[in-house]
């Protein structure tokens, strides 16, 4: 019997790959752990398996995420977006610090050469 494979992209809201995403097929299992993988770096995944047909359902979650829920033939060869996923009583949105000492030291930087290009008296 031949393998069916089902591949794609697992990205975020703004297109930044999801590295670590999980991708199951919840009826599928093997030994009773359901059959799957997880996204590279890249956010991409592939699995082959002669048991995954068209009409399989597939879920595919990452940490503070939506879980997405559909079928093979929806989601195969294609970027799967999955959104931020909000929680009652949570108002913001997670996005990285700046550096504090990254922007000290250019201000430090930047200060010297200003005093060092002033006029002499």
């Amino acid at each position: 019997m031949e393998k069916n494979t089902f591949q794609g992209r697992v990205v975020d809201d703004w297109g930044e790959p999801l590295e670590g995403a999980h991708v199951y097929f919840p009826k599928l299992t093997f030994n009773g752990v359901p059959l799957g993988t997880t996204t590279n770096a890249n956010g991409d995944f592939s699995i082959s398996n002669d048991i995954i047909q068209s009409n399989t359902s597939v879920e595919i979650s990452y940490t503070g995420k939506e879980i997405l829920k559909d079928t093979v033939a929806n989601l195969n060869y294609k970027s799967i977006v999955l959104e931020m996923q909000y929680l009652p009583g949570y108002t913001g949105i997670y996005k990285k610090k700046p550096c504090w000492l990254c922007l000290l030291t250019v201000a430090t930087v930047f200060a010297i050469s200003v005093r060092q290009n002033q006029p002499q008296k």
